[in-house]
């Protein structure tokens, strides 16, 4: 097969197919969100709320496509890149620590139980958070727009 066919399937699927994607992705965020949004003493359910909606940013961010402005201004294309990954990363080790929080719960001892009180979710949240945005800051000190 040429690379004109492949460019052509790429065409595509990028026409037809991702729009799709993004849809029911922005529909199940927003049931996530509905569903969790009522006030609720469970760690997880926070961590899973708060992943949905970092989620949400990301897929919002990702499929904005009017013009390319990366293409003219350079602190646009630092953070058009920058800011979607920061989302994505963040939701991500949220899911992560969900998990974790629903493991340790099953555990007997209650020493471990700590980590799903409150505080201790908002902290990590937090935390989850300056991370992403301090080991991706390579993505806007070394993006740059060359026009060849």
């Amino acid at each position: 097969m040429s690379s004109s066919i492949f460019s052509f399937l790429q065409f595509q699927v990028n026409r037809y197919v991702i729009p799709i994607i993004i849809t029911l992705g922005n529909i199940g965020n927003a049931f996530i969100i509905i569903l969790f949004n009522k006030r609720r003493n469970n760690s997880c359910s926070t961590y899973i709320l708060w992943a949905a909606v970092m989620n949400s940013a990301s897929i919002i961010l990702y499929s904005v496509n009017h013009g390319d402005p990366a293409l003219y201004s350079l602190i646009f294309c630092k953070f058009h890149h920058y800011i979607p990954q920061v989302f994505s990363q963040t939701a991500r080790y949220l899911t992560i620590l969900a998990c974790i929080d629903r493991f340790v719960l099953t555990i007997h001892t209650s020493y471990f139980r700590v980590i799903s009180r409150p505080f201790v979710v908002r902290c990590s949240m937090g935390n989850i958070f300056v991370f992403w945005l301090i080991f991706l800051i390579h993505i806007i000190i070394w993006t740059t727009i060359k026009n060849e």
